[in-house]
Protein backbone atom coordinates (compact mmCIF):
# COMPACT_ATOMS: atom_id res chain seq x y z
CA UNK A 1 0.00 0.00 0.00
CA UNK A 2 1.69 2.65 -1.18
CA UNK A 3 1.07 6.37 -1.94
CA UNK A 4 -0.63 5.79 -5.21
CA UNK A 5 -3.40 3.96 -2.47
CA UNK A 6 -6.81 5.36 -2.67
CA UNK A 7 -7.98 4.98 0.76
CA UNK A 8 -11.30 4.18 1.94
CA UNK A 9 -11.73 7.20 5.25
CA UNK A 10 -14.56 5.40 7.13
CA UNK A 11 -12.54 2.78 7.61
CA UNK A 12 -9.11 4.33 8.02
CA UNK A 13 -11.19 6.90 10.82
CA UNK A 14 -12.68 3.58 12.47
CA UNK A 15 -9.78 1.59 12.19
CA UNK A 16 -7.57 4.68 14.44
CA UNK A 17 -10.06 5.79 16.89
CA UNK A 18 -10.24 1.89 17.82
CA UNK A 19 -6.38 1.19 17.44
CA UNK A 20 -5.75 4.46 19.11
CA UNK A 21 -8.01 4.03 21.88
CA UNK A 22 -6.82 0.26 22.84
CA UNK A 23 -3.26 2.13 23.10
CA UNK A 24 -3.87 5.72 24.33
CA UNK A 25 -6.26 4.77 26.88
CA UNK A 26 -3.80 2.78 28.99
CA UNK A 27 -1.14 4.91 28.08
CA UNK A 28 -3.28 7.93 29.28
CA UNK A 29 -3.90 5.86 32.57
CA UNK A 30 -0.02 5.28 33.40
CA UNK A 31 0.58 9.04 32.97
CA UNK A 32 -2.39 10.15 34.71
CA UNK A 33 -0.84 8.06 37.47
CA UNK A 34 2.55 9.57 37.05
CA UNK A 35 0.99 13.00 37.68
CA UNK A 36 -0.58 11.98 40.45
CA UNK A 37 1.74 11.09 41.71
CA UNK A 38 3.48 14.57 41.54
CA UNK A 39 0.56 16.67 42.75
CA UNK A 40 0.07 14.46 45.81
CA UNK A 41 4.34 15.17 46.73
CA UNK A 42 3.00 18.73 45.24
CA UNK A 43 0.02 19.09 47.49
CA UNK A 44 1.93 17.47 50.36
CA UNK A 45 5.22 19.45 50.14
CA UNK A 46 2.92 22.77 49.50
CA UNK A 47 1.59 22.16 53.21
CA UNK A 48 5.28 22.81 54.46
CA UNK A 49 5.02 26.45 52.56
CA UNK A 50 6.56 28.43 49.29
CA UNK A 51 9.81 27.93 50.28
CA UNK A 52 9.68 23.56 50.76
CA UNK A 53 7.63 24.09 47.45
CA UNK A 54 10.03 25.95 45.54
CA UNK A 55 13.00 23.79 46.61
CA UNK A 56 11.28 20.87 45.73
CA UNK A 57 10.46 22.23 42.47
CA UNK A 58 14.14 22.98 41.50
CA UNK A 59 15.33 19.67 42.71
CA UNK A 60 12.19 18.18 40.18
CA UNK A 61 14.24 20.33 37.03
CA UNK A 62 17.05 18.01 37.58
CA UNK A 63 15.44 14.89 37.55
CA UNK A 64 13.00 16.12 34.46
CA UNK A 65 16.45 16.45 32.59
CA UNK A 66 17.49 12.61 33.41
CA UNK A 67 13.81 11.52 32.49
CA UNK A 68 14.30 13.22 29.17
CA UNK A 69 17.43 11.66 28.21
CA UNK A 70 15.48 8.57 28.75
CA UNK A 71 12.50 9.63 27.34
CA UNK A 72 14.05 10.89 24.41
CA UNK A 73 16.98 7.86 24.00
CA UNK A 74 13.51 5.67 23.88
CA UNK A 75 11.12 7.70 21.68
CA UNK A 76 14.32 8.23 19.15
CA UNK A 77 14.86 3.73 19.64
CA UNK A 78 11.35 3.45 18.95
CA UNK A 79 11.26 3.82 15.80
CA UNK A 80 13.04 0.67 15.29
CA UNK A 81 10.66 -1.03 18.33
CA UNK A 82 7.53 -0.13 16.36
CA UNK A 83 8.32 -0.86 12.77
CA UNK A 84 10.48 -4.25 13.92
CA UNK A 85 7.63 -5.08 15.98
CA UNK A 86 5.37 -4.25 13.04
CA UNK A 87 7.02 -7.16 11.24
CA UNK A 88 7.36 -8.80 14.94
CA UNK A 89 10.78 -9.43 14.22
CA UNK A 90 11.10 -10.10 18.54
CA UNK A 91 15.06 -10.91 17.72
CA UNK A 92 15.70 -7.07 16.77
CA UNK A 93 13.08 -5.59 19.35
CA UNK A 94 15.25 -6.95 22.16
CA UNK A 95 18.18 -5.88 20.91
CA UNK A 96 17.27 -2.16 21.13
CA UNK A 97 15.05 -2.62 24.26
CA UNK A 98 18.83 -3.52 25.71
CA UNK A 99 20.47 -0.28 24.05
CA UNK A 100 17.90 1.35 25.96
CA UNK A 101 18.63 -0.62 28.90
CA UNK A 102 22.26 0.66 28.58
CA UNK A 103 21.67 4.69 27.62
CA UNK A 104 19.00 4.44 31.51
CA UNK A 105 21.77 2.93 33.69
CA UNK A 106 24.63 4.59 32.67
CA UNK A 107 22.94 8.29 32.11
CA UNK A 108 21.98 7.44 36.20
CA UNK A 109 24.58 7.21 37.65
CA UNK A 110 26.41 10.37 35.67
CA UNK A 111 23.49 12.14 37.67
CA UNK A 112 23.44 10.71 40.72
CA UNK A 113 27.46 11.21 41.16
CA UNK A 114 26.93 14.33 39.62
CA UNK A 115 24.17 15.00 42.55
CA UNK A 116 25.89 14.14 44.98
CA UNK A 117 29.13 16.98 44.35
CA UNK A 118 27.10 19.78 43.57
CA UNK A 119 23.58 19.62 45.42
CA UNK A 120 23.63 22.97 46.73
CA UNK A 121 25.27 24.86 43.76
CA UNK A 122 22.31 22.79 41.11
CA UNK A 123 19.49 24.09 43.15
CA UNK A 124 21.22 27.69 43.75
CA UNK A 125 21.10 28.09 40.06
CA UNK A 126 17.05 28.58 40.14
CA UNK A 127 17.31 30.10 43.44
CA UNK A 128 19.50 32.31 45.99
CA UNK A 129 17.02 32.57 48.67
CA UNK A 130 19.13 30.46 51.46
CA UNK A 131 15.92 28.34 52.66
CA UNK A 132 14.90 27.15 49.01
CA UNK A 133 18.84 26.09 48.82
CA UNK A 134 18.78 24.41 51.87
CA UNK A 135 15.77 22.87 51.63
CA UNK A 136 16.08 21.53 47.78
CA UNK A 137 19.49 20.55 48.85
CA UNK A 138 18.25 17.95 51.57
CA UNK A 139 15.50 16.58 48.98
CA UNK A 140 17.56 15.62 45.93
CA UNK A 141 20.21 14.29 48.59
CA UNK A 142 17.86 11.49 49.32
CA UNK A 143 15.46 11.48 45.93
CA UNK A 144 18.39 10.79 43.66
CA UNK A 145 18.92 7.06 43.95
CA UNK A 146 15.45 6.86 42.53
CA UNK A 147 16.92 7.91 39.50
CA UNK A 148 18.17 4.54 38.41
CA UNK A 149 15.58 3.21 39.47
CA UNK A 150 12.84 5.09 37.70
CA UNK A 151 15.41 4.57 34.09
CA UNK A 152 14.65 0.64 34.34
CA UNK A 153 10.98 0.66 34.97
CA UNK A 154 10.28 3.49 32.50
CA UNK A 155 12.56 1.43 29.50
CA UNK A 156 10.21 -1.84 30.50
CA UNK A 157 7.32 0.61 30.26
CA UNK A 158 7.93 2.34 27.48
CA UNK A 159 8.54 -0.25 24.92
CA UNK A 160 5.44 -2.42 26.70
CA UNK A 161 3.37 0.37 25.16
CA UNK A 162 4.94 -0.75 21.61
CA UNK A 163 4.32 -4.22 21.96
CA UNK A 164 0.68 -3.62 23.57
CA UNK A 165 1.09 -5.21 26.95
CA UNK A 166 0.03 -2.44 28.67
CA UNK A 167 -2.49 -3.34 31.57
CA UNK A 168 -0.41 -4.82 34.00
CA UNK A 169 2.06 -2.18 33.73
CA UNK A 170 -0.77 0.13 34.01
CA UNK A 171 -1.58 -1.72 37.63
CA UNK A 172 1.70 -1.58 38.52
CA UNK A 173 1.93 1.92 38.24
CA UNK A 174 -1.34 2.50 40.08
CA UNK A 175 -0.15 0.76 42.97
CA UNK A 176 3.36 2.81 43.23
CA UNK A 177 1.27 5.66 43.70
CA UNK A 178 -0.96 4.44 46.17
CA UNK A 179 2.65 3.40 48.07
CA UNK A 180 4.01 6.90 47.30
CA UNK A 181 0.67 8.50 48.63
CA UNK A 182 1.12 6.53 51.95
CA UNK A 183 4.86 7.18 52.50
CA UNK A 184 4.74 10.64 52.01
CA UNK A 185 1.64 11.20 54.84
CA UNK A 186 3.87 8.65 57.20
CA UNK A 187 7.47 10.34 56.60
CA UNK A 188 6.82 13.99 55.28
CA UNK A 189 4.35 14.45 58.59
CA UNK A 190 5.71 11.76 61.16
CA UNK A 191 2.18 10.03 60.85
CA UNK A 192 2.18 6.58 62.34
CA UNK A 193 4.90 6.45 64.93
CA UNK A 194 7.58 6.88 61.81
CA UNK A 195 9.78 10.03 62.08
CA UNK A 196 8.63 13.73 60.63
CA UNK A 197 10.90 13.78 58.17
CA UNK A 198 9.73 16.72 55.78
CA UNK A 199 10.85 17.05 52.49
CA UNK A 200 13.51 14.25 52.81
CA UNK A 201 10.29 12.41 53.82
CA UNK A 202 8.93 12.74 50.28
CA UNK A 203 12.22 11.39 48.39
CA UNK A 204 12.21 8.38 50.74
CA UNK A 205 8.71 7.74 49.79
CA UNK A 206 9.60 8.08 46.59
CA UNK A 207 12.33 5.52 46.72
CA UNK A 208 9.95 2.99 48.09
CA UNK A 209 7.23 3.31 45.43
CA UNK A 210 9.84 2.95 42.18
CA UNK A 211 11.52 -0.35 44.11
CA UNK A 212 8.04 -1.90 44.61
CA UNK A 213 7.24 -0.74 40.87
CA UNK A 214 10.85 -2.17 39.09
CA UNK A 215 10.12 -5.59 41.28
CA UNK A 216 6.85 -5.78 39.56
CA UNK A 217 7.53 -4.35 36.43
CA UNK A 218 10.04 -7.65 36.33
CA UNK A 219 7.34 -9.77 37.47
CA UNK A 220 4.88 -8.66 34.94
CA UNK A 221 7.79 -9.07 32.02
CA UNK A 222 9.20 -12.48 33.23
CA UNK A 223 6.73 -14.41 34.52
CA UNK A 224 5.15 -14.22 30.95
CA UNK A 225 6.43 -16.48 28.82
CA UNK A 226 5.36 -14.92 25.64
CA UNK A 227 6.07 -11.48 26.42
CA UNK A 228 8.09 -9.84 23.93
CA UNK A 229 10.03 -8.18 26.49
CA UNK A 230 10.95 -11.56 28.00
CA UNK A 231 14.92 -11.42 27.20
CA UNK A 232 17.87 -12.78 28.60
CA UNK A 233 20.74 -10.79 29.49
CA UNK A 234 22.91 -11.90 26.85
CA UNK A 235 20.03 -11.12 24.54
CA UNK A 236 19.92 -7.74 25.50
CA UNK A 237 22.74 -7.29 25.27
CA UNK A 238 24.01 -9.08 21.86
CA UNK A 239 23.47 -6.17 19.83
CA UNK A 240 25.95 -5.21 17.41
CA UNK A 241 28.29 -1.77 17.03
CA UNK A 242 26.16 -1.19 13.59
CA UNK A 243 22.77 -1.81 15.01
CA UNK A 244 23.94 0.70 18.02
CA UNK A 245 25.15 3.08 15.86
CA UNK A 246 22.10 3.33 13.26
CA UNK A 247 20.17 2.99 17.02
CA UNK A 248 21.99 5.82 18.43
CA UNK A 249 21.81 7.92 15.31
CA UNK A 250 18.68 7.84 14.93
CA UNK A 251 18.20 8.49 18.72
CA UNK A 252 19.90 11.09 19.25
CA UNK A 253 18.23 13.97 17.67
CA UNK A 254 14.96 12.55 19.83
CA UNK A 255 17.09 12.67 22.60
CA UNK A 256 18.91 16.11 22.16
CA UNK A 257 15.27 17.55 21.18
CA UNK A 258 14.40 16.39 24.69
CA UNK A 259 17.15 17.08 26.74
CA UNK A 260 17.23 20.48 25.01
CA UNK A 261 13.17 21.40 25.44
CA UNK A 262 14.31 20.40 29.55
CA UNK A 263 17.23 22.33 29.61
CA UNK A 264 15.52 25.04 28.35
CA UNK A 265 12.94 25.03 30.35
CA UNK A 266 15.26 24.78 33.19
CA UNK A 267 16.79 27.91 31.85
CA UNK A 268 13.18 29.77 31.88
CA UNK A 269 12.44 28.27 35.41
CA UNK A 270 16.07 30.57 36.40
CA UNK A 271 14.11 33.45 35.02
CA UNK A 272 10.97 32.70 37.13
CA UNK A 273 13.25 32.33 40.05
CA UNK A 274 14.76 35.79 39.62
CA UNK A 275 10.98 37.36 40.27
CA UNK A 276 10.86 35.76 43.81
CA UNK A 277 10.41 32.75 45.77
CA UNK A 278 6.61 32.51 45.48
CA UNK A 279 6.89 32.36 41.75
CA UNK A 280 8.84 29.45 41.51
CA UNK A 281 6.54 27.70 44.43
CA UNK A 282 3.93 28.84 41.43
CA UNK A 283 5.10 27.66 38.99
CA UNK A 284 5.79 24.28 40.22
CA UNK A 285 2.29 24.41 40.94
CA UNK A 286 0.99 25.17 37.77
CA UNK A 287 3.07 23.18 35.75
CA UNK A 288 1.88 19.82 37.55
CA UNK A 289 -1.59 20.65 37.38
CA UNK A 290 -0.75 21.39 33.63
CA UNK A 291 0.55 18.24 33.08
CA UNK A 292 -2.50 16.52 34.33
CA UNK A 293 -4.68 17.94 32.00
CA UNK A 294 -1.67 17.05 29.03
CA UNK A 295 -2.19 13.22 29.75
CA UNK A 296 -4.48 12.79 26.97
CA UNK A 297 -2.40 13.97 24.27
CA UNK A 298 0.52 11.83 25.76
CA UNK A 299 -1.90 9.02 25.16
CA UNK A 300 -3.10 10.48 22.24
CA UNK A 301 1.32 10.97 21.07
CA UNK A 302 1.69 7.29 21.94
CA UNK A 303 -0.97 5.57 19.84
CA UNK A 304 -0.14 8.06 16.73
CA UNK A 305 3.51 6.79 16.79
CA UNK A 306 2.49 3.39 17.28
CA UNK A 307 -0.27 3.28 14.31
CA UNK A 308 2.43 5.04 12.09
CA UNK A 309 5.25 3.13 12.95
CA UNK A 310 3.15 -0.11 12.32
CA UNK A 311 2.18 1.02 9.08
CA UNK A 312 5.60 2.25 7.82
CA UNK A 313 6.92 -1.29 9.02
CA UNK A 314 4.82 -2.54 6.43
CA UNK A 315 5.59 -0.06 3.87
CA UNK A 316 1.94 2.23 4.03
CA UNK A 317 2.94 5.49 3.48
CA UNK A 318 -0.28 6.96 2.17
CA UNK A 319 -1.85 5.89 5.45
CA UNK A 320 0.59 6.95 8.10
CA UNK A 321 0.23 10.61 6.17
CA UNK A 322 -3.34 10.10 6.89
CA UNK A 323 -3.48 9.29 10.00
CA UNK A 324 -0.37 11.87 11.38
CA UNK A 325 -3.31 14.43 9.57
CA UNK A 326 -6.49 12.93 11.65
CA UNK A 327 -4.34 13.08 14.61
CA UNK A 328 -4.13 17.30 14.64
CA UNK A 329 -7.45 17.13 14.07
CA UNK A 330 -8.32 15.16 17.34
CA UNK A 331 -5.75 17.62 18.92
CA UNK A 332 -7.64 20.74 18.23
CA UNK A 333 -10.77 19.32 19.54
CA UNK A 334 -8.77 18.05 22.63
CA UNK A 335 -7.52 21.24 23.24
CA UNK A 336 -10.74 22.89 23.62
CA UNK A 337 -11.69 20.84 26.22
CA UNK A 338 -8.78 20.62 28.02
CA UNK A 339 -8.68 24.40 28.24
CA UNK A 340 -11.83 24.65 29.70
CA UNK A 341 -12.01 22.27 32.17
CA UNK A 342 -8.33 23.59 33.50
CA UNK A 343 -9.98 27.00 33.94
CA UNK A 344 -13.35 25.72 35.83
CA UNK A 345 -10.97 23.66 38.09
CA UNK A 346 -8.99 26.37 39.41
CA UNK A 347 -11.02 27.61 42.67
CA UNK A 348 -10.31 23.94 43.86
CA UNK A 349 -6.38 23.93 43.44
CA UNK A 350 -5.88 26.79 45.28
CA UNK A 351 -7.43 25.44 48.46
CA UNK A 352 -5.16 22.52 48.79
CA UNK A 353 -1.63 24.69 49.14
CA UNK A 354 -0.61 26.81 52.36
CA UNK A 355 0.68 29.97 50.94
CA UNK A 356 -0.24 33.19 51.54
CA UNK A 357 -3.15 35.15 50.27
CA UNK A 358 -0.78 37.01 47.79
CA UNK A 359 0.69 33.75 46.78
CA UNK A 360 -3.07 32.08 46.37
CA UNK A 361 -4.02 35.02 43.87
CA UNK A 362 -0.75 34.68 41.84
CA UNK A 363 -1.11 30.83 41.69
CA UNK A 364 -4.84 31.27 40.59
CA UNK A 365 -3.92 33.94 37.60
CA UNK A 366 -0.83 31.58 36.45
CA UNK A 367 -3.62 28.74 36.46
CA UNK A 368 -5.62 30.65 33.78
CA UNK A 369 -2.57 31.89 31.67
CA UNK A 370 -1.17 27.70 31.41
CA UNK A 371 -4.87 26.80 30.52
CA UNK A 372 -4.12 28.81 27.32
CA UNK A 373 -0.66 27.46 26.48
CA UNK A 374 -1.68 23.59 26.63
CA UNK A 375 -3.24 24.12 22.69
CA UNK A 376 0.05 25.48 21.08
CA UNK A 377 2.37 23.26 23.31
CA UNK A 378 0.10 19.73 22.38
CA UNK A 379 0.03 20.54 18.96
CA UNK A 380 3.68 20.33 18.95
CA UNK A 381 3.91 17.37 21.40
CA UNK A 382 1.89 15.47 19.02
CA UNK A 383 3.63 16.62 15.82
CA UNK A 384 7.03 15.47 16.76
CA UNK A 385 6.07 12.41 19.13
CA UNK A 386 3.28 11.41 17.26
CA UNK A 387 4.69 11.06 13.51
CA UNK A 388 8.18 13.24 12.70
CA UNK A 389 9.70 10.52 15.36
CA UNK A 390 8.39 7.67 14.38
CA UNK A 391 8.80 8.59 10.74
CA UNK A 392 12.39 8.81 11.42
CA UNK A 393 12.38 12.67 11.29
CA UNK A 394 14.08 13.01 14.33
CA UNK A 395 16.88 15.41 12.70
CA UNK A 396 14.02 17.41 11.66
CA UNK A 397 12.51 17.46 15.23
CA UNK A 398 15.32 18.33 16.71
CA UNK A 399 16.39 21.49 14.73
CA UNK A 400 12.87 23.13 15.14
CA UNK A 401 12.50 22.06 18.84
CA UNK A 402 15.84 23.26 20.03
CA UNK A 403 15.57 26.46 17.83
CA UNK A 404 12.06 27.55 19.26
CA UNK A 405 13.84 26.55 22.91
CA UNK A 406 16.21 28.58 22.73
CA UNK A 407 13.64 31.60 21.66
CA UNK A 408 11.61 30.55 24.42
CA UNK A 409 14.57 31.44 26.82
CA UNK A 410 14.94 34.37 25.49
CA UNK A 411 11.57 35.72 25.52
CA UNK A 412 11.64 34.67 29.49
CA UNK A 413 14.81 36.62 30.46
CA UNK A 414 14.24 39.92 28.21
CA UNK A 415 10.35 39.66 30.16
CA UNK A 416 12.18 39.26 33.49
CA UNK A 417 14.98 41.63 32.88
CA UNK A 418 14.16 44.22 30.69
CA UNK A 419 9.99 44.42 30.93
CA UNK A 420 9.64 43.36 34.37
CA UNK A 421 6.38 42.09 33.61
CA UNK A 422 4.14 39.65 36.03
CA UNK A 423 4.61 36.30 36.38
CA UNK A 424 1.52 35.42 34.35
CA UNK A 425 2.43 38.11 31.45
CA UNK A 426 5.94 36.33 30.67
CA UNK A 427 4.32 32.92 30.83
CA UNK A 428 1.88 34.14 27.80
CA UNK A 429 4.57 35.65 26.12
CA UNK A 430 7.42 33.05 26.07
CA UNK A 431 3.95 30.94 24.38
CA UNK A 432 5.22 32.68 21.47
CA UNK A 433 7.68 30.26 20.44
CA UNK A 434 5.57 27.28 20.94
CA UNK A 435 3.52 28.87 18.07
CA UNK A 436 6.58 29.10 16.12
CA UNK A 437 7.11 25.47 16.77
CA UNK A 438 3.52 24.48 15.09
CA UNK A 439 3.69 26.75 11.94
CA UNK A 440 6.96 24.77 11.68
CA UNK A 441 5.31 21.33 11.92
CA UNK A 442 2.39 21.96 9.60
CA UNK A 443 4.46 22.75 6.71
CA UNK A 444 6.58 19.72 7.27
CA UNK A 445 3.51 17.29 7.63
CA UNK A 446 2.44 18.32 4.17
CA UNK A 447 5.61 18.34 2.87
CA UNK A 448 5.62 14.89 4.03
CA UNK A 449 9.24 14.19 4.01
CA UNK A 450 8.77 13.30 7.61
CA UNK A 451 8.50 10.01 6.24
CA UNK A 452 10.59 7.06 6.00
CA UNK A 453 11.43 3.49 6.46
CA UNK A 454 14.14 1.99 8.22
CA UNK A 455 13.38 -1.78 8.45
CA UNK A 456 14.65 -1.96 4.59
CA UNK A 457 18.45 -0.87 5.93
CA UNK A 458 18.46 -2.62 9.30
Amino acid sequence: MGNSLTLDIGSERKYFFSKGLFIALPVMLQNLIAVGLNIIDSIMIGGLGEAAMAGVGSANQIYMIYSEVCFGTFSGAAVYVSQFWGIRDRTTVRKVVGIDFSVAIVSAIVFILGIQFTAPQLIWLFSHDASVIDLGAQYIQVAKYSYLLVGITFCLNYNCRIVQKLVLPTIISASALGVNTLFNWFLIYGKCGFPELGVRGAGYATIIARVLELIGMFACVYLQKDHPLRASLKELLSFDRKLFGDVIRLALPACGTEVGWAVCVSFVYMAYGKISAESLAVVSVTEVVACFFQCIFFGLGNATGFIIGDCLGRGETERSYYFARLSLKITWVLNVLMTVAMLLIRPFIIRFYNFTPETIDLLYVALAVWAFTITPKMLGYVMICGFMRTGGDTLFAFKIDFSMNIVQVGLAFFGVLVMHWSLPAIVAFTCLSEVGKCIMGYMRLYSRKWINIVTDAA
